[in-house]
């Protein structure tokens, strides 16, 4: 598939990021899951395209997007995803959302509901799970790092499946091996709630994100 063209946005300070995949057809923003990033719909986007055109933000501390922004509150994502619907799409958008992406996707439609024109959501709730911020924290520091090939990163995370594909493909490479582009343990520290806003409902082999 084509890369994507990125945009870059400024929003209250914060510098942003955003993948254009482009295509033909109505708008479709799709919202990645906790600590994801935007070119894990990489192959979502490659047939999509057909139909659609097709944005997909890397959200704040995420990605090519600023890192430990002050602000991480669910209404900082939803502002952010309301900026790109509003100044990429033409208006308005069928919204895709994983996980934390799909907590964001629901804020969306409650929030700007004249933004979204459908709305799609896989591994998510609007309810809060209390025990996430717990849960995360444990499986966080169980990871095996440094990995020392992506291999061994994809059959930590379980096998050959698109949520583990996911995790191992957002794995960076440093001198000593492949570490997470976050620090282990920052989701807590510095994400806290929102990971318990996400209602993240498990972790290790087959949790979500």
């Amino acid at each position: 598939m084509v890369a994507p063209v990125w945009h870059e946005r400024k929003r209250e300070g914060v510098v942003l990021a955003c993948a254009d995949f482009d295509g033909t057809g109505s708008s479709t923003l799709l919202l990645h899951g906790l600590a994801g990033h935007a070119r894990e719909w990489n192959e979502t986007a490659s047939w999509l395209s057909a139909t659609n055109h097709v944005l997909a933000p890397d959200q704040r501390g995420d990605g090519r997007s600023q890192r430990r922004p002050a602000d991480v509150s669910p209404e900082a994502f939803v502002d952010d995803a309301a900026m790109w619907v509003r100044q990429l799409s033409g208006g308005s958008a069928l919204v895709i959302g994983q996980s934390f992406g799909g907590r964001t996707a629901f804020l969306l439609a409650a929030q700007y509901p004249e933004l979204v024109t459908a709305l799609v959501v896989a591994e998510a709730s609007p309810e809060a799970n209390p025990e996430a911020r717990t849960v995360v924290g444990d499986w966080q520091r169980s990871w095996p790092v440094p990995f020392h090939s992506r291999e061994s990163a994809l059959a930590f995370f379980g096998g050959n499946s698109l949520w583990s594909g996911a995790w191992a493909a957002g794995v960076g490479v440093r001198p000593d091996g492949l570490w997470p582009r976050f620090g282990v343990g920052e989701v807590v520290s510095f994400r806290g709630g929102v990971v318990a806003a996400c209602g993240w409902n498990g972790g290790g082999v087959g949790g979500t994100a």
